[in-house]
Parts: C-alpha cells; sequence; structure tokens
C-alpha cells in the first residue's frame, strides 16, 4: 500500500498521523458536480471509508471536519493539520476534466 511507504522513515516508536480533508465546502466552493455523484459526496464517502484503513495499519487519523455540509475554510484546514502535528495531510478533490488522472500538488517551500 502507498502509505506504507510513506510512513517507513518515522520511528517505530511513535504511531504516525495523517490529516484527511475530505475537501468542501469551503469559502472557495461545493466542489465539481458529477452525473451522479457530487465531488462533496464522494470526497467525504472516500475518507469514511479510508479512515478505517489506516487505523487497522496502526496509524492516527484527525479529520478537517466531522459531517458531509461542514464548511471548513481552507485556511482552517491547514491550521488543524499542523495544530495536530499531522505527519502527512491529504487534501482529498476531484476535478472535473474530459479526460482521466491524477493530480499530486506539493508545497515548493517549507
Amino acid at each position: 500500500m502507498m502509505f506504507a511507504l510513506l510512513f517507513s522513515a518515522v520511528l517505530e516508536s511513535e504511531k504516525p498521523l495523517v490529516c484527511l480533508d475530505p475537501g468542501h465546502p469551503s469559502e472557495v466552493s461545493r466542489g465539481a458536480t458529477g452525473k451522479e455523484i457530487s465531488e462533496l459526496e464522494a470526497v467525504w464517502k472516500i475518507a469514511l471509508l479510508t479512515r478505517p484503513m489506516l487505523e487497522g495499519k496502526g496509524v492516527r487519523v484527525v479529520m478537517t471536519k466531522k459531517s458531509l455540509e461542514e464548511m471548513v475554510s481552507n485556511r482552517r484546514r491547514a491550521e488543524i493539520a499542523n495544530q495536530a502535528g499531522a505527519d502527512l495531510a491529504v487534501r482529498l478533490h476531484m476535478d472535473a476534466a474530459p479526460v482521466r488522472g491524477w493530480m499530486t500538488v506539493f508545497p515548493d517551500r517549507v
């Protein structure tokens, strides 16, 4: 599993902490709208499925929101991860595009 590789550098005495951020709604938008499911609904379901999988591997998980419709600003999402001391923040989003693929975004400075 991809997460196993990410945490191999973490000390064995520490349980890694992941902040799961099921994006939207935010101050920007409610997310993309699909034919059968919205981005808001899809990323919420993915987060709810991912959390117990990570916890089953000994990973601690903090979520940026407690319910599907909870509005959390983008700034607050970062604050939640930072205040928790997350080793990794995973922001779940789905873009609407005519092609398939995935995108990874990372900060260019610390």
